[in-house]
C-alpha cells in the first residue's frame, strides 16, 4: 500500500517477512486487527469493575497511527473517487475530527508525522492479521499530502494551532 512517492506500507508475516500487499488487503488486515482489539475485553474493558491496562494509551497510539496510514492512502490513491462521488466534504470532515480528536486525547503528535529525513521507520510487532506490522520506506516525506492538509487547515482555522504542536 502507498500513501505517495517513496511512502510505502508493507505488512511483516508470521514468518518476519516483508510483504507488499494490495491497498484493500492491508487496509481489511488493519480494520481486522483494529477490531479485534475493540472487541477484546483486556484491551478495552467495559465493565465498571475492570481496570484499563498499563498499555492502552500505547495501544491507542498505534491504532491511532494504522488509521492515519489508512488515511494517508486514500487522500494519495482514492481522493479522486471521493470528489466523483460528491463526498469529499464529508471525508474531509471525519478526517479533521480525526485528526482534531488525537490531537486533544495526545494521541497525536503531528512531529512524529512529519518527515524530519532519515531513510526507513519500521513497527513492530507479531506480524499476520491479527497484529499489523509495517515498514515504512519513507524517501520524500512522512505522509505527504496528509501533514499538508493538515497546516493548510490551521492556517484558515479549521483546526487548531495545537494539532501541529503550536500553542
Amino acid at each position: 500500500m502507498s500513501a505517495g512517492v517513496g511512502l510505502d506500507y508493507t505488512w511483516i508475516d508470521q514468518n518476519r517477512k516483508q510483504v507488499k500487499l494490495p491497498a484493500p488487503q492491508y487496509i481489511d488486515y488493519v480494520m481486522t486487527w483494529v477490531g479485534g482489539l475493540l472487541s477484546d475485553e483486556a484491551t478495552f474493558p467495559t465493565k465498571a469493575s475492570r481496570d484499563f491496562p498499563p498499555t492502552f494509551l500505547t495501544t491507542c497510539k498505534h491504532i491511532y497511527k494504522q488509521l492515519l496510514r489508512v488515511f494517508a492512502h486514500i487522500y494519495h490513491a482514492q481522493y479522486q473517487y471521493l470528489v466523483h462521488l460528491c463526498c469529499e466534504g464529508h471525508f474531509n470532515s471525519l478526517f479533521a475530527h480525526f485528526i482534531a480528536f488525537g490531537s486533544e486525547n495526545r494521541l497525536f503528535d503531528y512531529r512524529d508525522f512529519k518527515w524530519s529525513g532519515g531513510a526507513s521507520q519500521g513497527v513492530s510487532g507479531g506480524g499476520g492479521a491479527q497484529s499489523p506490522t509495517v515498514t515504512v520506506v519513507a524517501g520524500v516525506g512522512g505522509y505527504p499530502g496528509v501533514c499538508d492538509l493538515i497546516e493548510r487547515w490551521v492556517e484558515l482555522g479549521v483546526l487548531g494551532p495545537e494539532c501541529i504542536g503550536q500553542r
